[in-house]
Order: structure tokens, then sequence, then C-alpha cells
């Protein structure tokens, strides 16, 4: 399907510790591809990492400590015996389509739950696509340790298995946004792709990082309508366009040039109808001091530099709007504010750029 030039969306976390207040919000300013909200603030349960891995935790492969935290539970004399269970269940999954098993339970996700109520209740709107998020692979496999302190990612095994609980459950959201009656969007989140090529994190393999991605993206694609990534950092995006998305999400305020590193492969993904989330709405301290028209402007900029090293201005209306990242972290009046403008931004370009 086509997405009408700079429709905006956000990238899914917000500050707020109930979600009515959020879903409000999210349908103020984005009622054409609304999101889900994370809500982190509500604790361990909805963070970043640990909120999409309690299939996990019920099959014992990972532990939860007494401070909400997670860590692989390898050390367990079950261990063999789990891991024969949860492929059982990713196959049977996959030979039924019936994903049920992978989803997040209603305290970890309640701003899914409760987005599900209200579409229910009032119906999709103006919503041409509903959006789903999910962390991402790499991000989540650095994130995780064993008791021993090493990181899942360096355990073949489990980062297998963690590729398959999330590419899953990403299908899970999926199937539930389109059984509302408007397809599916789902985002992957991992900022945790500027390791590769890091001296940090030389034995973090470039193709791995491709292959993970390639998988998760090819799961997801058997519900979802179109697969996006998001990375806040100056990445390699060319991982992103070997693997396979449809929509990459950059941060347009921080890490701007970084796309000039891979022009090329830019070129052929929106030659092949890729899009860019353009994530030009500050979430940093910047937004206090920013207006609308200083947002178009450095736009402005933006698209005539990328013109000038050859993009066509036609390929460049294959561009939503977005915040740099999310606003789980910051104060309600402030996010608030980054919506706002978000909408702004989106609503003139329409209006002086289509």
């Amino acid at each position: 399907m086509t997405i009408r030039p700079y429709t905006a969306t956000a990238i899914g976390s917000l500050p707020y510790l109930e979600p009515e207040k959020a879903i409000d919000l999210i349908w103020k300013y984005l009622p054409n591809i609304p999101h889900w909200p994370q809500l982190p603030k509500r604790g361990n349960k909805e963070h970043f990492v640990y909120q999409y891995l309690y299939p996990l935790v019920e099959l014992d492969l990972l532990e939860q400590l007494d401070d909400g935290k997670m860590r692989l539970n390898s050390g367990s004399p079950k261990w063999e015996e789990r891991l024969t269970e949860f492929y059982s269940n990713f196959l049977e999954a996959e030979k039924t389509n019936n994903v049920e098993r992978f989803s997040t339970p209603p305290d970890s996700a309640l701003g899914f739950y409760r987005f599900l109520e209200d579409i229910d209740k009032h119906g999709t709107r103006q919503a041409t696509m509903l959006k789903g998020q999910i962390s991402g692979p790499l991000t989540v496999a650095l994130y995780l340790y064993d008791q021993d302190g090493k990181p899942a990612y360096y355990q073949p095994q489990m980062r297998d298995i963690l590729v398959k609980t999330l590419a899953l459950q990403a299908r899970w959201q999926a199937k539930e946004l389109t059984a509302r009656g408007v397809p599916a969007v789902i985002f992957i989140d991992d900022p945790s792709v500027y390791a590769v090529g890091s001296s940090t994190f030389v034995s973090v393999s470039r193709q791995d990082v491709v292959s993970l991605m390639k998988e998760m993206v090819q799961e997801i694609k058997k519900d979802a309508r179109l697969v996006g990534v998001h990375s806040c950092a100056g990445v390699d995006w060319s991982i992103f366009t070997e693997a396979g998305f449809d929509i990459i999400s950059f941060d347009a305020d921080y890490y701007f040039d970084s796309l000039f590193v891979a022009l090329d492969e830019l070129k052929h993904f929106l030659g092949n109808g890729g899009m860019l989330a353009w994530g030009g709405i500050p979430t940093s301290d910047k937004i206090q001091s920013t207006n609308q028209t200083e947002l178009l402007d450095l736009w402005k900029r933006h698209y005539n530099k990328l013109v000038h090293n050859g993009i066509s201005p036609n390929l460049l209306k294959q561009v939503l709007v977005t915040p740099s990242c999310g606003a789980g972290t910051l104060s309600e009046q402030v996010a608030e504010k980054i919506y706002s403008l978000n909408l702004a931004v989106s609503q003139q370009l329409q209006a002086e750029w289509i």
C-alpha cells in the first residue's frame, strides 16, 4: 500500500504511568499511523529489553531476579530440557500459525492491550496503518548476561532463541493489530547496531547482525504489511538495507550525516520503494528552545544536501516524520510538545512539498 508522504508517526515510548493519557495523546497527534504506547516508567516489567522476554521466563530459560531484571538461566539442571521445549513450541507455532504462546503478558505491555481495547471501542478512526514495535535482537543479546557475566550474543544457541522469540512476538503484535481491520507496520528498535565496527565489540560480526535482522524481517512479514527499523545512533545503515527492511528510522537531529557513509545503498533502497522515517523532532534538551520554523528550515537544508548528492526529489517523498527517539524518559509536558511539533511539521510538509 502507498503511505502518504510525510505522514506523522513516532517511536513508541511515552512517560505516562497509566496508558489512557498516552493513548489520547497518540490519537490526537498521530491520527494516520498511531502506535501502541510503551510505558517504561511503570517499572522493569516494561523495560525496553525485559518486556518482550516473558515467554522465556515461563520456560525457565531466563530467570527474573528480585529487582525485576533478567539473566540467562543456563546453569539450571533442566536447561537442555527447556531448550527442547522451546524449539518444540517454536516449530508448533510455525506449523499452525498460532503465535499466541509467544505473546507478552498484559502487565508487561499494558499500553498494547489498552490500545487494542480502545480500538475495539472507538474504531480505527483515520488510521491507515497501526504501528507496533519491539526491541532488536542485537540490543537484547548484548544486554542479557548469564550467571558468569557473559552476554547472550556470544552464545549462539541463546542468540537464536532470542531472535525467534522476538520475531514471533512481533508477529503476534501484527496479528492483533491487523485483526482490527487496518494493516500493521512493525518496527524493530535496535540502537546497539552501533557496535558493528566498534573497537569495543570487535567480535560482533556485521554479517551475523545482518543475518539476525534478516531472519526477523522475514518472519515478521508473514503477518505485517511493512517492517521498519529504528536506531538512534550513527550506524552502518547498509546493514538494514541488506536485511530487507521497508522503512529505516534514523535520528536526523544528531546523526543525519551518517547517511552519507552508505549513500549508494540508500539510493538503491529508496529506488526500490524503501522509506525513511525522518527523526527530525529532537527528543533532547534542544526541544525546549526550538520551534516549527527552525525544524522546517533544518529539513530543507537536509533535503537540499541529499539532492545535491544525487538523490532524486521524488524519492525524498518516501518519508515519514517522527521524533528522533522515544519519549519515555521525558516529562509528560515535553512529550506532548514533541508530538505536537511532529504533527505540525508533518502537516506543513504535506501542504508545501507534495
